[in-house]
């Protein structure tokens, strides 16, 4: 019996051939029977809310009109926002990562010597902006973004990112991003290569438009803005007091209506002319307050809604009136947290993307990644790498430290590091001393370091778990000894460990 795949209902391929079949699509649009391929090969939209509903695109951006859906909106961009950019070098060139950073972050661009180059200013290519305009893929599925280079002191940089109308684009049935040009207003046009990015929230092979949000805001924003006329003739009627007018029996009708014509035109004037027989009597309406309660939860219940759908929040939003307590606030922060470390992945991606074309395009290698970071872990994880680096000889600046620590000048000074560190017993920088020393001392030279005169200082070397800690017992031991030589000691000492198969104990 003959085994392998069957790639289509005409195509059987054996097993001894599948090594080069399996990167071979099967469940393709073109191949499925579910799937019809238009004669312009456009993919539809397959958004509910403009397909059967009949609107479009303008729909979305009208609901954003809506003071709620807009609070809540910002609210979740303000999640992502509020994070600090980080660039993670990784194995990218330290002198183009920075030269990039620094285009990115400086606000007066000293990079740029020739003004000109930068289009409408600098904010242009602000990163942070970049991010936030990305960001309204949350409510509207994708935003496109052009972009445009140009030299800079020989460097292919970017010297503006635009937003582009949604409207203007829409994909085919390889879910690739067309341009619905004047030339091609149906087709639309394939884009170039490394010139456009696309925002995207929740992407599907069946959906590349993305998830909207506001889609699922729709039907409680248009119950919640159907009601308002009625609220408007609500109010007409019952929020104010009835005027009631009275006159003796046996009058005509056409008095009647002259005295209800005079209280129409007095609950605008405030004055009325009636007969000295007549009275007007002003009585508030029974039960107004109840029926203006059904509208006012009504509205309540359509922004909760709107607020789940946004904000993912199912317990908070159904809290009411009578509060919350701590327990609820502390399920809000970390609902909000895991939905700040959903969204910021696609920043982060975009970005990286980004940075990866432009070290493409000036063939500078891998590129850095793209990090979005709380303030506190981003200043945590920079000082724990500057660390590392401090130990293996590196030495920051002054201006260094004030730049990205945002310290000021006169809040701290730096010390000069003339002692190793602990850290360096174990580097490769201290290899050749070590070796050195270990070559230059000769077999009694070893036995006579641990001969009973110097045991309590080996075994204050031993019982210390850190450099400074074997410094002080030493200095105990011997303390007229200098520190020079402690530190030469402990250098030896540590050479004899290594000799005798152990190592200093950090």
């Amino acid at each position: 019996m003959n085994t392998g795949l069957w790639v289509n209902e005409q195509t059987f391929v054996p097993l001894d051939q599948l090594s080069d079949k399996m990167n071979l699509q099967i469940a393709t649009r073109a191949n499925s029977a579910h799937f019809w391929v238009s004669m312009l090969g456009v993919l539809p939209d397959p958004d509910i809310i403009l397909g059967k509903e009949g609107n479009d695109v303008a729909t979305y951006n009208k609901m954003e009109f809506d003071s709620h859906i807009f609070a809540e909106l910002q609210k979740r961009k303000a999640m992502t926002t509020s994070l600090k950019l980080n660039f993670n070098r990784g194995v990218a060139s330290e002198k183009y990562s920075k030269l990039v950073e620094d285009f990115f972050n400086s606000n007066d661009h000293e990079l740029v010597t020739d003004r000109s180059k930068l289009i409408d200013d600098d904010e242009d290519n602000d990163l942070y902006d970049f991010i936030e305009i990305g960001l309204d893929c949350i409510g509207h599925g994708f935003q496109p973004f052009e972009i445009l280079y140009d030299k800079i002191n020989g460097h292919i940089l970017p010297v503006k990112i635009i937003d582009r109308p949604r409207e203007w684009f829409h994909f085919d049935e390889q879910n690739r991003l067309r341009f619905k040009s004047k030339n091609s207003p149906w087709q639309g046009e394939l884009l170039p290569p490394n010139k456009f990015i696309v925002f995207r929230n929740k992407p599907r092979y069946n959906n590349p438009y993305g998830t909207r949000l506001l889609s699922r805001c729709f039907w409680p924003w248009m119950f919640k803005h159907s009601t308002e006329k009625w609220r408007i003739q609500f109010l007409e009627k019952f929020a104010s007091v009835w005027a009631i007018g009275k006159l003796p029996r046996g009058k005509d009708n056409p008095e009647y209506q002259k005295m209800l014509n005079e209280l129409e035109d007095m609950v605008n004037s405030g004055v009325a002319v009636i007969p000295d027989d007549g009275s007007v009597d002003l009585k508030e309406p029974a039960g107004k307050g109840s029926t203006a309660d059904i509208f006012k939860s009504t509205i309540q219940e359509y922004n909760s809604e709107i607020t789940k759908a946004i904000m993912t929040v199912t317990l908070l939003t159904d809290v009411g009136s009578s509060g919350g307590n701590r327990a609820l606030g502390e399920v809000m922060e970390r609902v909000a947290t895991k939905v700040a470390l959903t969204d910021k992945r696609e920043p982060e991606k975009r970005i990286s993307q980004l940075l990866k074309w432009i070290f493409q395009l000036n063939n500078w290698g891998a590129a850095p990644k793209a990090e979005l970071l709380e303030a506190e872990d981003y200043d945590v994880e920079r000082a724990e790498r500057d660390n590392k680096l401090t130990e293996q000889g590196v030495k920051f600046t002054k201006k260094y430290y004030a730049e990205k620590y945002n310290l000021k000048n006169d809040e701290f000074n730096l010390e000069s590091q003339n002692s190793p560190t602990p850290y360096e017993f174990a580097e490769t920088s201290d290899n050749d001393k070590v070796k050195s020393i270990i070559n230059s001392l000769t077999d009694t030279q070893l036995q006579s370091a641990i001969n009973p005169i110097v045991k309590p200082v080996l075994n204050a070397f031993k019982e210390s778990s850190n450099f400074q800690e074997a410094m002080e017992k030493i200095m105990i031991l011997i303390p007229d000894v200098r520190t020079d030589a402690v530190e030469d000691l402990i250098i030896k000492l540590n050479a004899v460990g290594l000799a005798e198969g152990s190592t200093y104990n950090q």
